[in-house]
């Protein structure tokens, strides 16, 4: 994952709902870019591995944990993940917005080749990248941007959840060497949680 450069201008997601498809053993995030804008972007297990394996870090460089002994930090994060799957935000991830469209509204679909990031202390941006899957027989396929998570801490622990739920559905989490949010959160408990 690289660091989210000026130069490239992506649509920002506006609601999300992340689905696995075993017959392509793949997740696909259905996602709302604008009014009647439908996109279907493909996640590929690789790409899942990267953004899960680094996702603690973009926490960690979004708000500041300095204050908390870093020993303690990774277990913070798991109680601030295990809160915010606990919380109802009205949530764009929320796939009740799906219930009148079909697969065939989401066109054209975009495998993810790239991800870039941005943080700040309360925001998180994550930028998708990749090729359109309809000039796949092209030689020479351009890399474009599909789409950007432009969140706070509470909705990027909420996209995490989604991905890691739907990549434990598909057993992806077993090949991943080490992420804290796929290790056995609901043990930490919650009267330790830091403000």
């Amino acid at each position: 994952m690289d660091k989210l450069d000026q130069k490239y201008n992506f649509p920002r997601v506006k609601k999300l709902a992340v689905l696995f498809d075993p017959n392509e053993d793949r997740i696909s995030l259905l996602v709302l870019l604008g009014e009647r804008v439908y996109q279907e972007i493909i996640v590929t297990r690789r790409i899942y591995m990267i953004l899960i394996e680094h996702y603690s870090d973009l926490f960690k460089k979004s708000h500041s944990l300095s204050k908390v002994p870093s020993d303690l930090r990774n277990e913070v994060l798991k109680i601030e993940h295990m809160q915010a799957k606990k919380t109802d935000l009205g949530s764009p991830l929320s796939d009740q917005w799906l219930s009148n469209l079909g697969r065939d509204d989401f066109t054209p679909k975009f495998l993810v080749t790239e991800i870039k990031y941005q943080t700040s202390e309360d925001e998180i941006k994550i930028g998708l990248l990749g090729v359109n899957q309809e000039n796949q027989r092209q030689t020479n396929l351009k890399v474009e941007p599909i789409c950007a998570f432009v969140m706070n801490n509470l909705e990027a622990h909420k996209l995490l959840a989604a991905l890691v739920d739907e990549g434990r559905g598909a057993d992806w989490h077993k090949i991943i060497p080490h992420s804290i949010f796929l290790e056995n959160a609901e043990q930490v408990p919650l009267e330790t949680l830091v403000n």
